[in-house]
């Protein structure tokens, strides 16, 4: 892929159902980081001088949980996008710098799932785990399955009653942690993958020497638009011990995009290698990077497209 051109698309949906899109030409920062722990994944972005009735739209008080507002942000190089960041908005302000006005997000995937989860129900016995997982994650709003890995044969051997947030109970019952990635909830070994094409770094676009941690490698690269929790990455480096696949387990971007300045472009890989052999995990699922996401607005809505605005 070339590395040339980057670009984005920011998607923001207030709870009324009021689409506002973001592009270039305005600049843009963001830093994302998604892993596989139980804590919500993060990305807080900020965008230079939008005009004032799109910094007026774009308000959230941290403090209305109540609130969703859904956040979808697309980048990559030239007309190439990849989703990196599907979650809610925790925070949303403007503060004039100098002469430049800042809007800054901060957001979370999966906090209002984690925030307003709730379950409390009996389940029967010889119930199937897979039965008593989906009863859990129904109850976790605002998300989608992910890639499940459950033996579909295994039954719980008594009734019992479900009382609680339902990640703790998915933990519970399976004996694995579940995590959630751009909306959707995962449960998956660490020698488990994703069923799809395997990814190529090659060392022109690594920015520093890999670092080895026993079996986890830490790799800081050109910007990897591509990178998604749970595939995995094929390394070439220069360094041949180095060299291998590995799982992702960890990713954080950190780029803007600016017409004015180069600006930096950083994407920082946690892989995992392990000491087994990594299995595919059968799913229906699309990953959100090879399409726009669909997200369910009123008809009657108009989306906002935002143009750059006239000089104040």
């Amino acid at each position: 892929m070339s590395k040339f051109n980057r670009t984005y698309k920011l998607d923001i949906f207030t709870p009324q159902g009021t689409q506002v899109t973001i592009r270039p030409p305005f600049t843009i920062k963001f830093s994302v980081k998604r892993n596989t722990l139980a804590s919500a994944n993060k990305a807080t972005i900020t965008i230079t001088n939008l005009g004032e009735s799109t910094r007026n739209q774009i308000y959230k008080d941290r403090y209305k949980f109540d609130q969703f507002w859904k956040v979808t942000l697309q980048a990559g190089y030239g007309d190439s996008l990849s989703t990196l960041f599907i979650g809610s908005m925790h925070e949303a302000y403007s503060v004039k710098v100098k002469n430049e006005w800042l809007t800054t997000l901060d957001c979370f995937d999966g906090m209002h799932a984690i925030q307003n989860g709730f379950v409390n129900t009996t389940i029967a016995k010889d119930s199937t785990v897979k039965s008593v997982f989906d009863e859990a994650l129904s109850n976790l709003p605002q998300t989608q399955p992910g890639s499940i890995s459950l033996d579909e044969a295994e039954t719980q051997a008594r009734g019992c009653a479900m009382f609680g947030h339902p990640l703790e109970i998915m933990k519970q019952i399976t004996g694995k942690t579940p995590y959630i990635d751009n909306g959707r909830v995962y449960l998956l070994d660490d020698n488990e993958i994703l069923p799809k094409p395997v990814l190529k770094l090659d060392s022109s676009d690594l920015l520093e020497t890999p670092r080895r941690r026993e079996t986890f490698l830490t790799i800081k690269a050109i910007f990897q638009p591509e990178a998604h929790i749970g595939r995995v990455y094929e390394i070439e480096s220069k360094e041949n011990k180095y060299s291998g696949q590995y799982k992702v387990m960890g990713i954080t971007h950190d780029v803007e995009v600016s017409g004015a300045s180069s600006g930096s472009a950083i994407t920082t890989l946690e892989l995992y290698y392990g000491v087994a052999a990594f299995v595919k995990v059968q799913s229906d699922e699309t990953i959100p990077s090879e399409e726009t996401p669909e997200v369910e607005t009123p008809s009657e809505e108009t989306p906002v497209d935002v143009e750059p605005p006239a000089e104040e």
